[in-house]
């Protein structure tokens, strides 16, 4: 009942937000929302993407994009993937990640790009402990561990990162 009231994809969004911001490791900031131009016609409107949160490190590189799902997934299916294809090309990251609540067949997954250097990963969160809701410290914990996992090189990471697109 609950879920009908709000939208609780955007809820979810900037709760997880929230979380990242407490969790994030000292030397990153964390911004949400940053609008990217994505395609330009010759004639009428452009179009823009906005990826959910970026992570970056104290040289404004883009270490992490995170994109927040408000649904049960065994694994990510092929548009969510194709988002997180763009958000890394755009922004010349390594690493994308894909946050779901938590279920109880949940696991994280990860993969990369045929014929790139960058790779996506699918997290989850746990809002529920069988009967009750999680505290805010746990929930913060939670993070935290899906960021040291998502921003630590994977042992298929090359070394180089992908090159930013030039302007």
């Amino acid at each position: 009942m609950f879920a009908l009231l709000f939208d609780m994809n955007a809820l979810w969004e900037r709760y997880v937000a929230a979380l990242v911001r407490r969790a994030i490791p000292e030397g990153f900031t964390v911004d949400t929302q940053d609008r990217l131009p994505f395609w330009a016609p010759a004639a009428g409107a452009a179009r823009t993407v906005r990826p959910d949160i970026i992570v970056r490190d104290d040289a404004a590189r883009t270490q992490l994009v995170i994109d927040t799902k408000w649904k049960v997934a065994d694994a990510p299916d092929d548009a969510d993937l194709k988002q997180m294809f763009v958000y890394n090309e755009l922004l010349g990251c390594a690493r994308s990640l894909l946050v779901y609540p938590r279920t109880t067949q949940s696991q994280a997954l990860r993969g990369r790009y045929a014929g790139r250097l960058h790779e996506c990963e699918q997290g989850h969160l746990g809002v529920i402990d069988g009967e009750h809701w999680r505290t805010t410290a746990v929930m913060i914990e939670q993070a935290r561990c899906l960021l040291d996992i998502a921003l630590k090189p994977s042992a298929t990471s090359a070394q180089t990162r992908p090159a930013p697109p030039s302007s």
